[in-house]
């Protein structure tokens, strides 16, 4: 299972025009793994575990907190990964491609669409700036 932070960063070095090694990732993988299967993924599965009791008066008090606290575990794994990428050294280039280090080849056909959405998400907020 792929993790979304991951795939995140991955993006966002591309748009930099940096290219991780195969060795930096394996590193970025290795940080950020046992705080995703300690906490984030446990509470995910807790969360939607929930769902089979919507019925409870304090169900969505709960899962509110629940997905505030997710939120926050997302935003922890964040700041492992960068925490971990500012001692990698990374190289310039023109064309990067880290996500097919990180996804696999059958995956790749949504890549690009991938990168194609992201990139016009990021033209509309800077729009949305001026």
């Amino acid at each position: 299972k792929k993790n979304v932070n991951v795939c995140l960063l991955l993006l966002y070095l591309n748009q930099q025009h940096l290219q991780l090694s195969s060795a930096h990732l394996t590193l970025l993988i290795n940080a950020l793994t046992p705080f995703n299967h300690s906490f984030t993924q446990p509470l995910r599965t807790l969360r939607v575990q929930l769902k089979q009791y919507s019925n409870l008066p304090h169900y969505q008090a709960m899962r509110t907190q629940l997905l505030a606290t997710e939120l926050q575990f997302e935003q922890q794994e964040q700041q492992l990964l960068i925490q971990t990428l500012n001692h990698c050294q990374l190289g310039e280039t023109s064309t990067p491609d880290n996500l097919s280090l990180y996804i696999d080849k059958d995956l790749q056909c949504a890549k690009t669409d991938l990168n194609q959405t992201l990139l016009r998400l990021k033209q509309s907020g800077e729009q949305n700036l001026i």
